[in-house]
């Protein structure tokens, strides 16, 4: 069957309109998705202040090696 000019464009722009929307949708589930995921924090080690820069303080502490758990983007100990 042949199909008339304007009516396989119209199926052209249909398809073009529901790839779109499976597109938003994948794309809206990923994202939900992402938000269930538990967020990976780093805490400030015990005995320590940690400011919302990137300071660690742990001062008195004698520490003779870095703390577990101290913030990614820690500037200074």
């Amino acid at each position: 069957m042949i199909l008339p000019m304007h009516q396989g464009a119209t199926a052209a722009a249909s398809a073009a309109v529901l790839q779109r929307t499976i597109m938003l949708l994948l794309l809206s589930l990923l994202v939900f998705s992402l938000s269930l995921l538990p967020s990976v924090t780093a805490e400030c080690p015990d005995g320590c202040t940690c400011d919302q820069e990137d300071g660690v303080y742990c001062q008195k502490l004698e520490l003779k090696s870095i703390p577990d758990r101290i913030p990614p983007a820690t500037g200074f100990l």
